[in-house]
């Protein structure tokens, strides 16, 4: 073997040994700073309301029969939509090419 070849694979098994050493955690980089959690959200008390969250127009602890009608009706019209939208999606879909001139 060459001179070049044997320093080739010096330095492959060098390499080699110092990821081996990495990955099995024996080698530790010192960390700049240590890192403090800090909480960033506020703590819910047990009077607070529940907010609306549903979409609906009524209060999610409503649940009287006039509220389940709201609610009814305002998902009818939210899937009238829906129903718009994918009639809409499907008719753009099947559309023909229109002959342009240049």
């Amino acid at each position: 073997m060459s001179a070049g070849t044997k320093l080739f694979i010096v330095i492959v098994i060098i390499i080699a040994g110092g990821v081996v050493v990495w990955h099995m955690g024996l080698l530790k980089f010192p960390q700049t700073a240590a890192v403090t959690p800090v909480a960033t959200t506020t703590p819910q008390t047990a009077t607070s309301i529940p907010q609306n969250t549903t979409g609906l127009p009524t209060n999610p602890q409503d649940t009287s029969d006039q509220a389940l009608g709201q609610d009814t009706a305002a998902l009818d019209i939210q899937m009238q939509g829906l129903s718009n939208d994918s009639a809409s999606l499907d008719q753009s879909l099947s559309d023909k090419p229109v002959q342009q001139s240049y």
